[in-house]
């Protein structure tokens, strides 16, 4: 399985970059899993499933006609159990926990993480391998083929 977290300050273009990635690697018959870190929480408050935790149920199934999520009480650290069987697992931040990084760089502030590359519309004169934003085909490749 390969793991890769996509990071990047606010609005830089890291969901968009994810999405892209998911199709690519899902026409290509691969098995694609995604984490996003919630850092406000994971549910509506107010909502009936929202209710069902916060009353105290260790576990909380969330069922719709075409998914279900499923809200564990426990430790909050990266779901790997959940990830099994996976070819691609595509995670929205987790920054600090260790694993290869792609930093997308927007218009706005650099978060200059330690990253294994770069997405970024201009030439930053980095020392890792910079893409451009559409280079997906080129995206997935680098994902795939380092250790």
């Amino acid at each position: 399985m390969k793991i890769v977290s996509i990071v990047g300050a606010q609005d830089s273009g890291k969901t968009v970059l994810v999405e892209r990635l998911v199709r690519h690697f899902a026409r290509a018959g691969l098995r694609v899993g995604t984490v996003k870190h919630a850092h406000g929480g994971f549910d509506v408050p107010g909502s009936d499933s929202h209710r069902h935790f916060r009353a105290g149920a260790d576990v909380t199934v969330l069922v719709g006609p075409e998914a279900a999520a499923t809200f564990r009480r426990g430790a909050p650290g990266f779901p790997r159990r959940e990830l099994r069987g996976m070819d691609v697992v595509l995670v929205e931040g987790f920054s600090r926990l260790p694993m290869r990084r792609i930093e997308v760089v927007g218009r706005g502030p650099r978060r200059r993480v330690k990253a294994d590359a770069i997405v970024s519309a201009s030439a930053l004169g980095a020392r890792v391998p910079v893409f451009r934003p559409r280079e997906i085909a080129r995206i997935a490749r680098f994902i795939l083929e380092r250790p």
